[in-house]
């Protein structure tokens, strides 16, 4: 959150790879509610680009499918979470 909170920042972003940093999927789903809720503290929209799970294949659209409704949710309720790119 420091690296985001001086005043000239007026975003924040969050990249999530599960594959290199070892987490299952509620794991990276939590990552993403938890990266909303301190642009919520800081008042800033929060965009989620730089998500990836490449393998397997099979499964990587259930894990976009998690994320991008985690995302969608907190938007919707009018939370930080601003937008996402893959």
């Amino acid at each position: 959150m420091r690296n985001h909170a001086p005043p000239a920042v007026d975003f924040a972003t969050v990249h999530i790879w599960p594959e290199h940093w070892y987490m299952g999927l509620s794991a990276s789903v939590d990552w993403i509610r938890h990266h909303s809720l301190d642009g919520d503290l800081l008042g800033k929209p929060v965009v989620f680009e730089d998500l990836g799970k490449s393998r397997p294949t099979a499964t990587r659209d259930a894990w976009l499918q998690a994320w991008y409704g985690e995302i969608w949710t907190r938007a919707a309720a009018g939370g930080a979470a601003a937008g996402s790119c893959v």
